[in-house]
């Protein structure tokens, strides 16, 4: 936005009320054990992200992709619809606005089946699955953070996470290795057991290597 200093305008919010949605994928009809929570990156459509996750599914766990609250057409004015979680623009607000969501999200799943909850953020969706969890009085397994970055200004611990998997494709255009390892030592300097998965690949979730990282995140490996 321009600079509007030298005009008497003035920046206000409200709360208001809105309709935020998800997506879940499930396997069976038995008691949900564990719930894994997958935040898309930008431009995505969360109901065609959570297709990735297809590799992983069996009974006993529920895979649920929320959707950011800011849509747009991928291209002009028509076409394929996507999301992303904020912009630069009034950040702050769309934090609160994401956490609410997330929170809501989170309490609703937990009044319905009490189960082990699972993190898993994509591209922008690392940032915001740090600033979500982080000094939340929310209780989670594991976070996962896949190719993306724990968010700089999130400062404090996670309930139950102690170990943090990262996970890059060693060919990916958005972090190279040599960023992915100053991220992982700035965690471990934040307290965190960091679990390192590099694979062969770009900015993408092979479905095999995501069997191998939720085997770990389940199991506690």
């Amino acid at each position: 936005m321009g600079n509007l200093a030298f005009m008497n305008i003035k920046s206000h919010n409200i709360v208001v009320q809105r309709t935020a949605r998800y997506f879940a994928l499930e396997e069976g009809a038995s008691k949900v054990e564990d719930v894994l929570i997958v935040l898309h990156g930008y431009g995505m459509h969360a109901g065609l992200f959570l297709k990735e996750f297809t590799p992983i599914v069996r009974d006993g766990l529920l895979v649920v992709a929320p959707e950011g609250l800011s849509r747009f057409y991928r291209k002009g004015f028509d076409g394929d619809v996507v999301a992303t979680w904020m912009t630069r623009e009034d950040r702050l607000s769309e934090i609160a606005d994401q956490r609410f969501f997330l929170d809501s999200l989170y309490d609703e799943l937990m009044a319905n089946y009490s189960p082990r909850f699972h993190v898993l953020g994509f591209s922008q969706g690392t940032a915001t699955a740090s600033r979500w969890m982080v000094g939340n009085s929310r209780r989670f397994h594991r976070l996962i953070l896949w190719g993306g970055d724990f968010a700089p200004d999130a400062e404090g611990s996670i309930l139950g996470v102690e170990k943090i998997q990262c996970v890059v494709g060693n060919q990916d255009p958005f972090i190279p290795i040599d960023i992915f390892d100053e991220r992982c030592i700035a965690l471990e300097n934040k307290g965190f057991v960091v679990q390192r998965h590099v694979f062969d690949g770009k900015h993408e979730i092979p479905g095999t290597v995501l069997v191998n990282v939720w085997s770990g995140s389940v199991n506690g490996d």
